[in-house]
């Protein structure tokens, strides 16, 4: 999974999304793994952290969006634009649900930071 989602944020570079898109649209995990874990995990948030989520993600829906208009002026097509920010949502989906592999798994084995060190 780790593989999978480096390589597709990697390779959404090849159709002229920019690296400070990929870096701030990474952000709009936090409501993926949010409805993820609400579904798949059956987990509770606060008003104030379901708050702050939505806030983040009207920041990246706003910067992707904005982004998407420069990339117009710099002769992109749209396209291409449209198939990097698919593969960037791919990613961020993989990457949420190995969050929550992950939480699964340390909730049954226990935490061991070397072992967590080891496979990164």
């Amino acid at each position: 999974m780790f593989f999978a989602g480096s390589v597709l944020n990697n390779w959404s570079l090849a159709y002229k999304i920019s690296i400070p898109l990929q870096i701030i649209f990474r952000s709009g995990g936090l409501i993926i793994g949010m409805v993820l874990g609400m579904v798949l995990m059956k987990k509770r948030y606060t008003r104030s952290q379901t708050f702050a989520v939505i806030v983040v993600t009207i920041g990246v829906i706003y910067a992707t969006s904005s982004a998407k208009a420069n990339t117009q002026k710099a002769q992109v097509s749209t396209g291409d634009y449209a198939i990097g920010v698919s593969m960037l949502s791919v990613a961020l989906i993989i990457s949420s649900l190995m969050g929550l592999l992950q939480e699964a798994t340390y909730r049954t084995y226990g935490s061991e930071w070397r072992e967590g060190l080891f496979y990164s």
